[in-house]
């Protein structure tokens, strides 16, 4: 037996203290808040979007179903924000910490494919 992991152990003191402090409340509220403005950059760029709408029937996770799903994927990754493409869909997960910049080079990004059928 080996010894214990003692950053693995000061990481998930770290993570408790970061879920304890906030709550999960306020958490699933940041993300969910999150989750509706990129439900609004998508409408907005004209993508469908496979993600429920309803607040208590999502997730963080928002599947777009864009035309071009890998050209929208090229422009996020050129733009620096990180999603994964499966298929016809792009997934973009929102989280507590997403920023305002974030989200703005998610809509900017969109708009460099509109005009080329996303």
């Amino acid at each position: 037996m080996s010894g214990g992991d003692q950053l693995g152990v000061a990481r998930l003191a770290i993570a408790l203290r970061d879920v304890r402090d906030p709550g999960v409340g306020a958490i699933d509220e940041a993300i969910s808040g999150r989750v509706d403005v990129i439900l609004q950059i998508a409408e907005r760029h004209g993508i469908p979007v496979l993600t429920p709408r309803e607040r208590e029937r999502r997730g963080g996770i928002v599947a777009l179903a864009p035309e071009a799903p890998a050209a929208v994927s090229a422009a996020l990754t050129n733009a620096g924000v990180v999603a994964t493409t499966r298929g016809t869909t792009v997934r973009v997960a929102a989280h507590a910490g997403t920023t305002d910049d974030t989200l703005r080079m998610l809509d900017d990004a969109l708009s460099t494919v509109v005009g080329a059928g996303a």
